[in-house]
């Protein structure tokens, strides 16, 4: 069985900035992301870097992102957890016919599911994988 650990949540203190606008959270805010594809660690791996993220629903999140984000990070595997560290974010939020483009620094780690640092993952391969929905 492998283990499909899914949207990590995040503490995220995000510095975005649009021509006027900025982007912010509170250095102690929670988002939902998950991966945009399914991310495999082979055997003989223990670090994947230039991963994309993208936000996604969250049930104990205390912030959200625009709903247009992606995020770009890292994953390592350390002790039979992903440590999922992120660098960068482009976001566009729109209202009407108006939109702001925020690109910048975002700094985050995240925290799996069961709340301790880094997402579990209790067999090899080791894999992160899209949230499923039901239609």
């Amino acid at each position: 069985m492998v283990n499909r650990p899914r949207g990590p949540g995040f503490a995220v203190p995000l510095l975005a900035t649009a021509a006027e606008t900025t982007l912010s959270l509170p250095n102690e805010a929670t988002v939902g992301v998950e991966v945009v594809e399914e991310l495999t660690f082979e055997s003989n791996q223990t670090r994947l870097n230039d991963i994309l993220l993208h936000p996604t629903q969250a049930a104990n999140a205390s912030h959200s992102l625009p709903e247009y984000c992606v995020i770009v990070g890292s994953a390592q595997l350390v002790d039979e957890r992903i440590r999922v560290t992120t660098q960068e974010a482009t976001c566009i939020e729109t209202h009407d016919a108006d939109s702001n483009i925020f690109t910048g620094e975002f700094s985050a780690s995240a925290y799996g599911q069961d709340g301790q640092y880094a997402i579990a993952c209790e067999s090899t391969p080791c894999t992160l994988s899209l949230a499923r929905r039901s239609s």
